[in-house]
């Protein structure tokens, strides 16, 4: 389990409003933590990743904990259809390739633009500065957790996005 999602799971414990009743969607899941701890007060959890091992046993923990308003699909976040909407999107750890930035901006940009919440975990690279500094002008909250590892501490900012006007 990556430090950034225990990051953004406890954030969604202490602040549940931003999950109660929502779609949640959830991209670059891996083993979907964030999800499941938002599934018991959302409305609806999509959790997604391209791995389909992980989508497996994401799917195995929602039917553990029998939560009905789950799903788990394999989907990367390159090519995600049109037709998904989500009040909140789950980022936890994804930027930490720089190929990828260039697409996993559009990506957030295309949620933001419709109007959908985004909580990024993401622990501090210096590789992921220029992505970082990216999104910061769409940041309302901004949250530090350090995350015990293996005997390590591992520091994770997790922001709050939303569409700001211009």
């Amino acid at each position: 389990m990556w430090p950034a999602a225990v990051a953004l799971s406890e954030f969604i414990e202490h602040h549940p409003q931003y999950v109660a009743n929502k779609r949640v969607v959830e991209v670059g899941a891996g083993l979907g933590l964030p999800s499941l701890v938002a599934a018991p007060s959302a409305a609806h959890v999509l959790c997604t990743d391209f791995s389909e091992e992980a989508v497996s046993i994401v799917a195995k923990s929602a039917l553990h904990h029998r939560l009905k308003n789950f799903e788990a699909a394999v989907l990367d976040w390159n090519n995600l259809p049109q037709n998904i909407r989500a009040d909140v999107l789950l980022l936890s750890d994804v930027n930490y390739e720089p190929g990828a930035f260039a697409a996993l901006k559009k990506t957030m940009n295309r949620f933001l633009h419709n109007g959908t919440i985004i909580l990024l975990s993401t622990p501090q690279r210096l590789m992921a500065k220029p992505f970082i500094e990216h999104v910061l002008h769409n940041c309302v909250q901004k949250e530090e957790h350090t995350v015990e590892q293996f005997g390590d501490s591992v520091a994770i900012t997790v922001m709050v996005l939303k569409k700001k006007e211009r």
